[in-house]
């Protein structure tokens, strides 16, 4: 394991151990994040997971458009997939402010260089910095820090 730039604990290598059930389902362990906020001001840590196996192939938005608030893949991860959990997986997932600052730059850039990106405010003209939702796709630096 390791600490990001803000003291979070991520797991890295090759293949750690971090492998948990949730869903009667393998899942991965990306970290334990400090301070998640659940889009009312509650701040709490937060274990971050992966599925381990892929779901399928979804387009990331049938409209084309480099929006996650409202990108198709976004409400069927928060739709009808997170409908077909169970009960109990469903309540064990909360609401939480996910960043979706970017940059423009993407060569010879470090995972904390894709963290700063990712909580900063540069987004395509009239996009979204933060979108509140329970589901979502893991960070570029979620998978450079591991």
């Amino acid at each position: 394991m390791m600490e990001d730039v803000e003291g979070n604990i991520s797991y890295y290598g090759a293949d750690p151990n971090n492998y948990v059930s949730f869903n009667n389902e393998l899942w991965r362990i990306i970290g334990v994040f400090k301070d998640i906020d659940d889009g009312t001001g509650k701040k709490e840590t937060r274990l971050k997971i992966a599925r381990s196996e892929s779901i399928g192939n979804y387009a990331w938005d049938s409209n084309n458009v480099n929006e996650w608030s409202t990108a198709t893949l976004q409400t069927y991860l928060n739709g009808d997939y997170l409908n077909s959990l169970s009960a109990e997986a469903q309540g064990m997932i909360g609401n939480a402010k996910w960043n979706l600052g970017g940059s423009s730059t993407y060569q010879g850039l470090y995972a904390n260089d894709y963290y700063t990106f990712k909580r900063g405010t540069t987004v395509y003209s009239g996009r979204s910095t933060e979108w509140i939702g329970k589901i979502a796709l893991m960070y570029p630096s979620d998978y450079m820090y591991a």
